[in-house]
């Protein structure tokens, strides 16, 4: 008899009838039903309900890599610590944020500077998880080496609040000044919110060491045009949220400019 017009009830559209399915399932302990289950499982209830009673890491980075369900592939990745299988996900998975998260813990450095620089395309093509600011402000905050914060900050081409997080996480001031003044010297509008919140920290150090100015060949045009870009207004629409789900609103919508006093060029 053909029984291909038969759907099972884990895939009903009935929220309590695919639970109880699952349930069943549970019961009799038949895992390579729940892999299944988690596999193809578009309802996240189901899939999760799944994921709860499988704890091979093996299997469950599988499922962190193939499973329809995004919530249902974060639930598995939820139970991972194995190392090999994090370095895997890091390297494969089709979530950024996962392939951040996994980096992280599997301490692969290569996947959380290409997050941060939005250069990762792993298995599949990343597209435009690779726009999502939050997940390359992740990425930055966990790299320490101060040479790649500043091509990220000089470099990096798509997110200001991306920017002023690695000029941020950069320690030696010096280096802070010779980001700044590169982004002076490209000239553009955006670049103002990169620079306003490190402006104070910047005079400090410019007003105890003000022979580093013309070390670092800072001119006094380029130290004219960061006074006169500090103190444009300017209101940014865009938004920087990420599913509401589960990520806060990074962006940084209005700029009134700096209010500090400038000092001036040191002689």
């Amino acid at each position: 008899m053909d029984m291909g017009w038969f759907t099972p009830d884990w895939k009903s559209d009935d929220k309590e009838k695919r639970i109880k399915a699952v349930e069943k399932v549970i019961a009799k302990n038949d895992q390579q039903k729940l892999v299944e289950i988690a596999y193809e499982s578009t309802y996240r209830d189901a899939g999760k309900l799944a994921v709860t009673m499988i704890n091979d890491e093996n299997v469950l980075g599988d499922i962190v890599l193939d499973a329809e369900n995004s919530f249902v592939r974060d639930a598995a990745f939820k139970k991972i610590s194995n190392k090999d299988v994090l370095i895997d996900i890091a390297k494969n998975s089709r979530d950024e944020d996962i392939c951040l998260e996994a980096a992280v813990k599997g301490d692969v450095k290569e996947v959380i500077v290409d997050i941060a620089k939005n250069t990762w395309i792993g298995r599949y093509f990343v597209g435009e998880y690779g726009k999502i600011p939050h997940v390359r402000l992740k990425a930055v905050r966990n790299i320490s080496d101060e040479s790649v914060l500043v091509d990220i900050a000089n470099n990096s081409q798509e997110d200001y609040v991306v920017r002023l997080e690695a000029i941020q996480m950069i320690n030696d001031n010096e280096l802070v000044l010779k980001s700044i003044v590169d982004i002076i010297r490209m000239n553009s509008e955006s670049h103002r919110f990169e620079i306003n919140p490190v402006l104070n920290r910047l005079f400090s150090f410019v007003a105890e060491n003000p022979s580093i100015l013309k070390k670092s060949d800072i001119s006094k045009n380029d130290w004219k045009q960061l006074e006169i870009l500090s103190k444009k207004k300017h209101v940014d629409t865009r938004s920087y949220s990420g599913s509401s789900d589960c990520h806060d609103d990074v962006g940084i919508h209005e700029d009134t400019g700096f209010n500090g006093q400038f000092p001036p060029y040191p002689k």
